[in-house]
This record gives structure tokens, sequence and C-alpha cells, in this order.
């Protein structure tokens, strides 16, 4: 069975939008807020309980995946 060539302009990971302006500042955002956070002293003891409450009261959130459901440690 035969697959027809992918045409470059239907990717939407072409070559150009790996050079676009657009996508050079979100990384630079991101390596930015990054930087920030490695920079930030490890949780005081009881921060990630008043965090994590403060997030759900704000978020209404009920119910949360096992996988984000991890005891966050410091460094």
């Amino acid at each position: 069975m035969d697959t027809p060539p992918m045409q470059q302009s239907s990717s939407p990971l072409s070559a150009s939008s790996f050079r676009s302006p657009e996508l050079a500042a979100t990384k630079a955002r991101i390596r930015q807020h990054a930087e920030r956070c490695r920079r930030l002293p490890p949780p005081q003891p009881g921060e990630t309980d008043r965090l994590v409450a403060a997030f759900l009261k704000q978020r209404g959130v009920s119910i949360c995946p096992p996988a984000f459901a991890v005891a966050i440690t410091g460094r």
C-alpha cells in the first residue's frame, strides 16, 4: 500500500516554523521562566500544603489524576 508523500506546507512543524520570531520569543520566555524557578529556594514546611489549598479553592478542582498527585519535594 503506497502512501502519498507529505506536502511540506501541510506540516505544522515545517522548517520555517522553527525559525519564526514568535517561536523564538516563546522559547525565550520559557527559558527565562525555568531560570527563575531554578533560583527559588526549596519550599518551607507547610508552604506546599498552603499553595495547593489556595489553588483548589480558587480553581475549584475536585478531581486530580494520580500522575499529578505526587509529593513536591525541595532540592
